[in-house]
């Protein structure tokens, strides 16, 4: 594997400020915390046509699952779904251990 692009770069700068501050900043455009149902997930923006839902824990942020950006939060809400049942998995195997 090569050396990390500008993007690569970028995506991991704003899951280390999710996770160590849990907030990714002022600009929406670099992603944000959702909101409703979907609360306790970020999504962030990779590029401008991909982006990468997570969740946070203490201070690590796990990344659940990317998309290609699509309209309306209806357009996102099968990958919102996959991002919240992915991380209520992960806790319940945390449980288990």
């Amino acid at each position: 594997m090569g050396a990390p692009t500008a993007c690569q770069k970028g995506f991991m700068s704003k899951a280390k400020q999710v996770a160590l501050k849990g907030t990714i900043g002022w600009d929406k455009k670099n992603g944000h915390q959702l909101k409703g149902t979907f609360r306790d997930l970020f999504m962030l923006r990779a590029s401008r046509d991909f982006e990468f839902f997570g969740f946070r824990d203490r201070m690590c942020f796990y990344v659940t699952n990317g998309a290609p950006k699509r309209t309306g939060r209806r357009g996102q809400e099968p990958d919102y779904r996959l991002a919240l049942r992915i991380r209520t998995e992960f806790f319940v195997a945390l449980e288990r251990s």
